[in-house]
């Protein structure tokens, strides 16, 4: 049975890092940073119709959602990848809308949780 993702799944980074809390609260602001950063870089790509900096800014969030435990932004990022390397340009715009949602999702429940 497939598991349900989550905007942000916290136990799954928690073991990751084998229960370290110190350097799991470390991790947040920096990551949460960078990712609010490669965001902003590709709608200003997106602006400018630069998709190879689409794809390479969504590459180097690819980690960071990893890393925070953002499944549900680390799926759509995987759809704006994919669009942005195979050619299908007229659907990025609303992956990235679709991922916006998200990261505000994201960075509320990181505020809530304290991580922030």
């Amino acid at each position: 049975m497939k598991q349900k993702r989550s905007i942000l799944n916290t136990e799954c980074v928690l073991k990751r890092l084998n229960g370290d809390l110190i350097l799991f609260k470390a991790l947040y602001p920096i990551y949460i940073k960078q990712i609010k950063i490669y965001f902003k870089d590709i709608t200003k790509s997106m602006e400018h119709g630069d998709y190879k900096k689409i794809a390479s800014y969504s590459h180097s969030l690819k980690s960071c959602f990893q890393t925070v435990g953002a499944e549900l932004c680390e799926d759509l990022n995987k759809c704006l990848l994919n669009e942005a390397t195979s050619g299908e340009l007229h659907k990025i715009p609303q992956i990235v809308k679709r991922l916006e949602n998200e990261l505000t999702q994201l960075f509320e429940k990181c505020t809530q949780e304290g991580l922030v």
